[in-house]
């Protein structure tokens, strides 16, 4: 598999695990950005429309599944930023609507999930990359991924510690309400997309 998103919904509470790989984003600050879009207008369709096209294409017979298409489209829309060419006109074909327009909807959504004295919504994203000198990363991709996601990048050793590293940024970032979305990563895997 060469890159794999995951997505992490959970109430559980379990204890805090520190994260410690090479981060990518050292030096790199999130600029603030100003998104041009009217989040109930076109970019609401564009989520409606990619939900109703995923619940389509993984539903099952007799299986109880539980998707979120936000936190997979975050998880695309960070890979779009990192994508050219025939691969971007795909995804943005799949999408509905261009890169930097399903940035800016996705900030602006993001941003108005709501929030309450005893309740709250949040979003959090990362990016896991194999730590192998044939990979690298380019600047625009970090600092696009940084300014629109609030993405964190690390690079990391796919051995029998990965797993537990990304299930430990997960819980920190779900306040220790989900403590595992991964058992083990598998040896094939360049990249992990995460949204919790």
């Amino acid at each position: 598999a060469a890159g794999v998103a995951l997505s992490a919904i959970g109430i559980a509470k379990s204890k805090n695990v520190a994260v410690k790989s090479a981060d990518l984003m050292e030096g790199i600050q999130q600029n603030k950005v100003h998104p041009d879009v009217d989040i109930a207008g076109n970019g609401a369709v564009v989520l409606s429309d990619f939900g109703v096209r995923l619940l389509q294409n993984t539903i099952e017979k007799e299986q109880n599944i539980l998707i979120s298409p936000l936190s997979i489209i975050c998880a695309l829309g960070m890979t779009a930023n990192g994508a050219k060419g025939q691969t971007l006109e795909q995804m943005e074909q799949v999408f509905g609507i261009g890169r930097e327009e399903l940035n800016s909807y996705l900030y602006a959504y993001v941003q108005a999930l709501p929030k309450g004295k005893n309740y709250k919504l949040l979003a959090a994203n990362s990016i896991w990359l194999k730590d192998d000198p044939k990979f690298t990363v380019r600047q625009e991709f970090l600092q696009s991924n940084a300014d629109w996601y609030g993405a964190g990048v690390y690079k990391q050793v796919f051995d029998d510690t990965a797993a537990e590293k990304i299930n430990g940024w997960v819980e920190e970032h779900t306040d220790g309400m989900i403590s595992e979305i991964l058992s083990q990563v598998p040896e094939d895997a360049i990249m992990y997309l995460v949204n919790a």
